[in-house]
């Protein structure tokens, strides 16, 4: 049977309901969450598999969702405390579903790549925030030496998922996500790289920590901390709201 072209998937729903993508629990992100929480709110939770995790380090925390994917926001619902539809990019939270200055915890997990306005909305979400909330955000690495290659080899292929993914909507490096972050109102504490597959990286001909030169193009770099973005995949993020 024909594969079906990704872009074929693209609907207001996004992707269709995956048991495989939205039932995996993002345990990558344990090291970054804070010693203390009480209420979370989990920014396209697809199952509240993730949310549910967060039980084992917070035994008392209040879950809270939002998800656009009806299949997997009916499986959330089952599983955290309240779930809505709401789109942070149009307004705030509203107060019947949680109230101001309440959550302490916020986790945008491959997220804030796939919104038209990702900068309304983390603004818009300040409402909702405690002092010293903490946000959780994985965001994919627009630097990764997987994407450069296949932008300098001429043609790229969209995607279901991954660096390519058809719903991709906005593209970041790290800079470009610090920057995000405090013209939105927040500091960011704590970076963290999820290393891409080896075996889905283009072959090196040649590196070092000044230079990396693939089959389609040669970059080079006067600091080690560049030639490290090249091996995320994508950044894990902690940040937390400015007074």
């Amino acid at each position: 049977m024909e594969t079906e072209s990704p872009w074929r998937l693209l609907s207001g729903a996004q992707l269709q309901f995956s048991e495989e993508y939205h039932e995996k629990p993002r345990t990558e992100i344990l090291p970054l969450l804070p010693e203390h929480a009480t209420r979370s709110l989990d920014i396209g939770c697809g199952t509240g598999i993730t949310s549910m995790m967060l039980k084992e380090r917070f035994a008392d925390i209040d879950l809270y969702g939002i998800e656009v994917q009806t299949d997997a926001a009916d499986k959330a619902r089952k599983r955290l405390k309240s779930v809505t539809d709401h789109d942070l990019q149009l307004s705030p939270l509203p107060e019947s579903f949680v109230t101001a200055g309440s959550i302490d915890l916020v986790l945008l997990l491959d997220v804030l790549e796939h919104m038209y306005h990702p900068w309304r909305a983390l603004q818009n979400l300040h409402p909702a925030l405690s002092r010293n909330a903490t946000i959780v955000a994985s965001i994919p690495n627009a630097r990764c030496l997987a994407f450069l290659d296949q932008i300098a080899s001429g043609s790229f292929a969209y995607a279901p998922h991954g660096l390519f993914d058809v719903t991709h909507i906005r593209f970041f490096t790290l800079n470009n996500i610090k920057s995000m972050f405090a013209d939105c109102g927040y500091r960011v504490m704590d970076v963290m790289p999820i290393e891409y597959p080896e075996s889905m990286m283009p072959s090196v001909i040649s590196r070092s920590w000044q230079h990396v030169e693939t089959k389609n193009f040669t970059i080079k770099h006067d600091a080690i901390d560049g030639f490290n973005e090249l091996f995320a995949g994508q950044w894990l993020v902690a940040a937390k709201p400015v007074e």
